[in-house]
């Protein structure tokens, strides 16, 4: 894409402005994030090859899905599971509707991988079209390759936001959205220039929040879990897997050589050209009569020598996965390479210390861009300005992100149900053994009906049979 200026009377010239910032911005970042998404879709081929690899191996690129692993690594332990209201146990009927309506359940974590992607994710709240079945308040996400905003520091929030929705043929924008205080303006491009449509809203902010992966002040649209560095080490490796395939030629095609060669001999190897020379299977030499013999008086000779050894290339592989693994907290089993010790359950446990709090951190950031996208749908759909005083509270529940066992979490909570900090039967009891919330709802249902402990316990008494006296009483039993 490339940034023309775009000819739009119905604009003001501060909507004209932001627009064109926010245009530049995104093609800024075109060929970078284009880039990151080709090494996550393996879809990046090594250029260079250098002398060691011989043409007809070139066409043989390898590729490999370590930066995928990066992404997808830490994605599995950010797993949003709903938005609690304080006061309301059961959850917010108002918010279950939005959830429900827009399938968070199904495009959350798809906004999640592309914010661990490129870095930020944009998530975008319009309202619906109710012809079309659409929600009252809709939610849409965007990647960082569609879709940009403008960031304010001191307000701490977008000022305005952009997410191109179609492109023309020639890679164009075709259709934008601009998301502006109080109006969305849809930008279509026509043949005598861009036609302005303008959609109100009641709400004095721009309607989009970044989802944004690992934010630090310099960076407020925070930072990719490809790195320049992971780039660097698949390349690497991937070098490494195609030298060690060259190497592996020969393994099957040992190197030759030749001793007392006649100079007819030696031309029609050459004329074979050197790589097949090298590579072909058989070699022979032909008794001509014509040709003079063999000045030192023996027989041509064909040695070879001994074959390279495939061990090297493993261990630099190993090498480059154990800075890989190094630079993404990722355990190093999870990029193939297979250690001659196993690992103790302690060490597994350290290994994934540095994930879990990149994940636990991931989880805090993106819970204040989805709190602040569900408000503002809501605040949409009811035609509201400000938000409601009972939802100031809200908050996400997540999944623990060190992923513990279902024994393990078990015995964690038994312990604390022991000791008197949990209630028994409770539904927050059941929602930290993790259990969904239908299934908390039945069994908080089926305790509530079933008999309490005192009740069951005279219900015991009452059923026990009363020892039978003889004549006389107790008296005449102890006179006896």
């Amino acid at each position: 894409m490339t940034v023309s200026q775009i000819t739009a009377p119905d604009l003001s010239g501060q909507e004209h402005a932001y627009l064109m910032r926010m245009l530049t911005q995104l093609d800024a970042r075109q060929a970078t994030n284009r880039r990151r998404i080709e090494y996550f879709g393996r879809e990046k081929r090594l250029r260079k090859f250098g002398f060691s690899v011989p043409p007809q191996l070139r066409k043989l690129a390898p590729i490999l899905g370590w930066p995928e692993k990066a992404v997808t690594g830490a994605a599995l332990r950010i797993n949003w599971e709903e938005f609690v209201v304080p006061g309301k146990p059961k959850g917010d009927d108002r918010i279950r509707r939005i959830v429900d309506d827009n399938a968070l359940e199904v495009e959350i974590p798809q906004a999640h991988v592309s914010a661990l992607q490129l870095g930020p994710a944009f998530a975008f709240v319009t309202a619906g079209d109710p012809s079309r079945n659409e929600p009252a308040g809709m939610i849409s996400y965007r990647s960082a390759q569609t879709a940009t905003a403008l960031w304010d520091r001191r307000s701490r929030r977008a000022i305005a936001g952009l997410s191109i929705v179609d492109w023309s043929d020639t890679g164009q924008p075709a259709v934008m959205n601009m998301y502006l205080p109080r109006v969305v303006i849809t930008l279509t491009r026509m043949n005598s220039g861009w036609k302005v449509t303008r959609v109100g809203h009641p709400i004095n902010e721009a309607l989009v929040t970044p989802l944004v992966h690992d934010p630090y002040l310099d960076r407020e649209f925070g930072s990719s879990r490809i790195t320049q560095t992971v780039m660097d080490l698949t390349d690497m490796a991937a070098r490494t897997m195609l030298r060690a395939e060259v190497s592996g030629e020969f393994f099957s095609s040992p190197q030759r050589y030749f001793l007392d060669l006649t100079r007819q001999q030696y031309d029609r190897i050459v004329e074979a050209g050197g790589w097949q020379s090298i590579l072909g299977s058989v070699f022979a030499t032909e008794v001509d009569d014509s040709v003079q013999p063999n000045p030192n008086g023996g027989q041509s000779k064909v040695g070879q020598f001994p074959q390279q050894s495939q061990e090297p290339h493993i261990a630099q592989l190993r090498s480059i996965a154990t800075m890989f693994a190094s630079e993404t907290s990722l355990p190093l089993n999870s990029l193939g390479i297979v250690q001659d010790n196993p690992a103790s359950a302690e060490a597994i446990q350290e290994a994934k210390g540095d994930m879990i709090g990149i994940a636990e951190r991931a989880c805090k950031v993106f819970d204040f861009g989805h709190r602040r996208t569900i408000r503002q749908a809501l605040m949409v759909a009811e035609g509201l300005s400000q938000v409601p005083d009972d939802l100031l509270g809200m908050r996400s529940r997540w999944t623990n992100p060190a992923t513990p066992t279902l024994a393990a979490r078990s015995q964690a909570v038994v312990e604390q149900v022991r000791e008197g900090i949990l209630p028994p039967h409770d539904a927050v009891t059941y929602e930290l053994l993790g259990y969904d919330q239908i299934t908390i709802d039945r069994l908080v249902e089926a305790w509530g009906k079933a008999p309490s402990d005192a009740q069951r316990l005279a219900d015991a008494l009452s059923r026990q049979t009363q020892p039978t006296l003889p004549p006389g009483g107790a008296r005449t039993a102890l006179t006896a």
